[in-house]
Parts: C-alpha cells; structure tokens; sequence
C-alpha cells in the first residue's frame, strides 16, 4: 500500500508541474503576445491570434511526443518513458521565460518562442498518458480513483500556474523582470521530479509480467512487432474513440480554464491579472471533484458517467456561456463552476477508461498516440477557434458553439463507436 500511495504522489507531483508549465502560456497569451509579436494598437488582434497560433502549434507535436516516448514505454518500460519526458520539459519552458522580446531581436523572438511550444508539446505527448498508465498499472483495485488522481493533478498544475500568475502579475517588473516571466522560469523544478522518478520508483509490475510472456512467445516466433503499428492496425476502433473522448476533454478543459481569461480580457476589457482568481476557483472545483468522479466510474463503470455528461455538455454549453457573456462577477463564477462540474465528471473517468481499451504490451503506444493526435486536432485550436467564433460571428454564446459540436461528437463516439469495441473482444 505504501509503495502504491508513493507512486499515485509521485505520478502526480511530476504531471502537475507538466502542467503547470503547459498551461502558462494559455494563461499569459495576451502578455506574450505583446512581448513577442508586432504589437501596435492597430494589430493588437492580430498579435494575440499569432500567439493562440503558436499555443495550438505546441499540441501538433503531441502525437510526435507519443509516438517517440510511447515507443519507450512500452519497449523500455514505464518509468524511463515517464522520467524522460518529464524531465525534458523544464527546458523549454524555463527558456520562454528567459526569452528576448520582439523589440530586442526582432523575427528571432517568436520562431524561438515556436520551437519551445514544439518542444513543450512533444514532452507532454509523452507525459500524461504515460503518468496515467504507470500509476493505475501498480494498482490492484480502485483504478477509476487513481485514474481520476491523475487528472486532478492536470488541474493542480494549472491552478499553481494560475496562482503564481496572479502574484507575479501585481506589478509589471519583479527583479528586473517583466513579471509574466518569472513562472516559466521557476518551470525548471521539474527536472528534479523526473530525476526522482527515474531512480526511487520500481517499474509498473502488470508491465514486467507481460514483458516476460512477450519474450517467451518471441522465443518461439522471434517477429519484432512496434506497438504502434499493431494499435494502429488492430484496435483502429479504439484508437479513434479515444480521439473523440480527447476531442471533448481537451475542448472543455481548456475552454473552461484558459479561454475565458482571454474573452473577458477581449469582449469585457478586464486585465488579465483580474481573471486569473475565477479560473483559480473553477480549477479548485475540477481538482476536487475527478477523483470522485473516478471513484464512481470504479462502481458504476466509466461510460455510465461519461456518456449522460457528453449529453449534458451539448445542452448547457451554450446556457452557460450566456451567464459569462453579461461580464457580472458572480454569474461568470457561477459559470465556470459550471463547466468545471461537467468536465470533471467526464474526464474522471477518462484514464481508467482508456486503459481497458488496449492490451498491455501496446497499452503506451495506442492511448498516448491516439489522445494526443485528437487533443492536438481538436483541444489545441479551441483557444484560437473560440475568439475567431468570438469575432466572426455575431451572437453573444459564438465561442461556445464549439463546445456544443465537441459535446455532440463525443456523444456520438461513445453510442454507436464504443458498442462494436465491446461486442469485437467478446
């Protein structure tokens, strides 16, 4: 019990701060955007588009992070996988925050600036999946509580970011700083967690068994089979319903914690500092309400939660958004305590979820892949298609019609998709 509790903590310690460093820049667009970009008053539009650009660009590289850390986790094992993508990205995320302006090098600051996003991304291809499966492998029982464990800690990462955030943005300049800058650069106490995980942590023990039967067999029929391609080619189906589970995750979780700190800072002209609490509220509330939702996934089992919650997204997406749209304090609250409640209790579920879709030799590759390939189409562009909704078209709830479209997607995945996976391995 002692060894599982120290891997949940340490699972969840490493994936916060990835998180944490991830979502920094979700938080801090608009400043980045007058750091790094032309920024007149003029194009100020233009510049925080470019710089929602560079965030989505970041989730393109996902799908190559879970190609290339999938394949050491299940090749290699868990814990080399887990502990080189973790620490791997303290790098970019410390060097945005040491990064020159546009004012000082011109071009140079937002092609560096991409790079890092594309390194960042490729990290946490690999991070969060793999900190999912190798925490609810060691784990006898209660997997849907562990499950949503990790989750949570997505969330806490986020809420660190978005407290530090709002201390660092009291003033313009700390220590010479311009204070946006100063949570990337504490981003580098990641490395430490990865170091940790590489050298106190024992292997995930459901991998080593299968490792050993895998080896027996290849005795016998010495193929070489990549993980990938066997995920990719025989569980195509659940490939592409974790695509459509990560295109509704992905869409309300950034939408409910980082998007809405950029649509009142556009449509309401509050400063990003002033926002940055009511996203701290709604994080809490996420926080505290996956590992419950993953506890009732243990009882009632993960669809029976996450389907009738997909529904619920599709109907109240827009009637809440209307709340955010009046710009009244309490209504804006009440809002994103809202959408907090229901991505929550869809993405409890989620990882214990999508570990029972694939077999455990091809378990890092095929999730990882197919979660990062749909957050990277569908979760990565939702900041940059929501305010291009916000400008182009004329109703007060445009941003949340693609909450709405998401909701709608997932819901159809899991009621006509999921079936044919269930009745294929009967």
């Amino acid at each position: 019990m002692k060894d599982r509790a120290k891997v949940v903590l340490a699972g969840m310690a490493g994936n916060a701060l990835e998180f944490y460093d991830f979502t920094l820049f979700g938080f801090f667009a608009p400043l980045i955007a007058r750091s790094f970009f032309p920024n007149t008053d003029s194009n100020s539009v233009t510049a925080l588009l470019l710089a929602l650009t560079v965030y989505a660009v970041g989730f393109l590289m996902r799908p190559l992070g879970a190609i290339l850390f999938g394949h050491i986790g299940d090749k290699y094992g868990r814990k080399k996988a887990l502990a080189l993508s973790v620490t791997l990205m303290a790098i970019p995320t410390t060097l945005i925050g040491l990064l020159p302006t546009y004012a000082t090098i011109g071009i140079f600051a937002p092609i560096v600036l991409t790079l890092c996003r594309l390194m960042q991304g490729l990290c946490t291809g690999g991070a969060y999946n793999g900190a999912a499966i190798f925490v609810i492998e060691h784990q006898k029982d209660r997997r849907g509580f562990a499950g949503g464990l990790i989750t949570s800690s997505c969330a806490i990462g986020s809420l660190l970011g978005a407290l530090v955030g709002y201390v660092c943005t009291h003033n313009d300049y700390i220590f010479g700083f311009e204070s946006w800058r100063l949570p990337f650069i504490l981003g580098m106490v990641i490395g430490l967690v990865g170091a940790y995980i590489r050298r106190k942590l024992d292997e995930s023990p459901v991998y080593v068994q299968a490792m050993a039967k895998k080896e027996l067999e290849e005795k016998t029929t010495p193929v070489q089979k990549v993980p990938l391609m066997v995920a990719l080619v025989k569980h195509w189906r659940s490939v592409l319903c974790i695509m459509g589970m990560a295109w509704l995750n992905g869409v309300m979780y950034y939408a409910a914690f980082n998007y809405m700190s950029i649509y009142l800072k556009e449509e309401h002209h509050w400063p990003v500092h002033d926002t940055l609490p009511m996203s701290s509220i709604a994080l809490l509330v996420y926080a505290l309400l996956t590992p419950v939702a993953g506890a009732i996934s243990d009882r009632r089992g993960a669809i029976g939660l996450m389907r009738p919650t997909a529904i619920a997204v599709f109907l109240l997406a827009i009637p809440i958004f209307l709340l955010i749209s009046t710009g009244q304090l309490w209504l804006i609250i009440l809002a994103q305590v809202c959408y907090a409640v229901l991505a929550a209790f869809f993405s409890g579920p989620l990882n214990f979820f999508m570990q029972s879709l694939f077999p455990v030799e091809d378990r890092y590759s095929g999730i990882s892949f197919s979660y990062s390939l749909g957050m990277a189409i569908f979760g990565g562009s939702t900041l940059l298609i929501m305010e291009t909704l916000r400008l182009h078209v004329d109703y007060v709830f445009s941003p949340a019609l693609w909450l709405t479209v998401s909701a709608l997607g997932a819901s159809a995945v899991l009621t006509f998709l999921y079936p044919k996976i269930k009745q294929n391995a009967q």
